[in-house]
């Protein structure tokens, strides 16, 4: 199936209503008092985006949401279906569940943010569970019907992401009403506002999570597609004559630790999204790990990311045949390497297995 997948890049500025400072530490306080309280949670939404160009979608959508405390990647289990499209969006434990109702099928991905780019996706919020966290600045203003809460972003010159702004709009009750966010991207606007009502939270709600994923009982499971793994799994790993991206030097990789090889490209989301738990795995068990990062792309832009990400194993500049070589047909990909030099697996897409597998060689 194919998935509709947008941008996530955000907001209108707000008008109307007389407004007046107030402690932004006040309001967000008392905001996550009562997010903390929401166990259970359904609200119709409007989102409308504009795009760089002048193009603009409008749509509207229902969401069912049930917090999770122990998920890693959303921190909550989901339901979305956008009106006008016949798929429907589950995330549960970890899991993406992708429903056709017309061919009445679903297909099942490991979880993970780009998620919220499918139809059912681009409906769910988390602005009643979580508070902002990773802005440049953030204030506060009391309306004539709640609060505004104002979030500015540093630029991002890699991406040319400017002037971004973010405003949650919470009613009395600290509930939110509406998050609109706006920045310049590529020197164009764009912008998106997402409006909730008919909302309804815990025993309101009436419905339990498992009451709209029992919907899977009537479908039919697409198995996974099927990638041609590497030609060299099990096998022992060739001699490796890699260029240092940074030096420009040519460098024949020897190690006799465990290797991860991790082969990525700038214009991959998950790729980037995946390089803090990389660095994370590096820096964990760099005594018995050695991280090499492969990208054959942009190599101006792949130094000045590595540089603004803060990573620091190393990675190298290679061309297609080196894909070639390790058949290598998304991204990101991963192949682990024991201490012997023998190719053990392959990984497509970061997921917790990788740590496992490496704790494992580890204590061999």
């Amino acid at each position: 199936m194919k998935q509709l997948v947008i941008p996530f890049i955000l907001l209108f500025m707000i008008s109307g209503c007389e407004k007046s400072h107030v402690s932004y530490e006040e309001v967000a306080t008392a905001y996550t008092r009562v997010s903390d309280s929401i166990e259970l949670l359904s609200y119709r939404v409007r989102r409308i985006d504009t795009f760089a160009g002048g193009g603009v979608w409008d749509n509207s959508g229902f969401a069912h949401l049930e917090r999770n405390r122990k998920d890693t990647i959303f921190g909550f289990n989901f339901y979305g279906k956008r009106d006008d499209v016949a798929q429907i969006s589950i995330y549960d434990q970890g899991k993406n569940f992708d429903l056709d109702m017309e061919e009445k099928i679903y297909e099942v991905s490991p979880g993970g943010y780009y998620f919220t780019g499918s139809p059912g996706g681009q409906v769910i919020s988390n602005a009643f569970f979580e508070l902002e966290t990773k802005q440049d600045s953030s204030w506060a203003e009391a309306t004539d019907h709640g609060f505004n809460m104002y979030y500015t972003y540093s630029d991002d010159s890699l991406y040319l992401i400017m002037d971004r702004i973010k405003v949650v709009s919470l009613d009395e009750n600290y509930q939110p009403v509406s998050v609109k966010v706006s920045s310049i991207n590529q020197g164009e606007k764009t912008s998106t506002s997402i409006t909730f009502s008919d909302v309804k939270i815990n025993k309101e709600v009436g419905s339990d999570f498992d009451s709209y994923k029992a919907i899977l009982k009537d479908y039919t499971i697409l198995e996974p597609e099927v990638y041609e793994a590497s030609p060299y799994i099990g096998q022992a790993l060739p001699e490796l004559n890699l260029t240092d991206i940074q030096t420009g030097k040519a460098v024949q990789l020897e190690t006799d630790k465990i290797l991860l090889m991790d082969f990525w490209e700038v214009w991959c989301g998950p790729c980037i999204k995946s390089f803090p738990q990389v660095e994370a795995l590096y820096q964990s068990y760099k005594d018995d790990l050695l991280v090499v990062g492969i990208t054959t792309e942009s190599k101006d832009k792949a130094l000045d990311l590595i540089e603004a990400k803060e990573i620091t194993f190393n990675n190298y500049f290679q061309d297609q045949t080196f894909l070639d070589q390790f058949n290598i047909k998304g991204w990101p990909t991963y192949l682990l390497v024991d201490q012997n030099g023998i190719i053990v697996k392959e990984y497509f897409g970061f997921n917790t297995q990788l740590e496992t597998d490496i704790l494992k060689l580890v204590n061999e």
